[in-house]
């Protein structure tokens, strides 16, 4: 059985050049879908509370002194 799987494994112990390309390609496009993933999701949400805050806090400080003259 063992001499079934040394028959299979090159002789230098490297991978092919073109599979090795294939294998970084396709890590990259994954990287790069998780990516795009994870700013339309987490990112999104916590820039956009952000934004709420930031234009809550404006708002609510132009009412009060209005309202509340010192």
């Amino acid at each position: 059985m063992m001499q079934v799987f040394k028959e299979l494994k090159p002789l230098d112990g490297r991978p092919p050049e073109d599979l090795k390309e294939e294998v970084f390609t396709s890590l990259e496009t994954l990287q790069l879908i998780a990516d795009v993933i994870d700013l339309f999701t987490s990112q999104f949400v916590l820039s956009e509370a952000e934004l709420t805050n930031l234009f809550d806090s404006d708002f609510y400080d132009e009412h009060e002194n209005k309202d509340n003259p010192k």
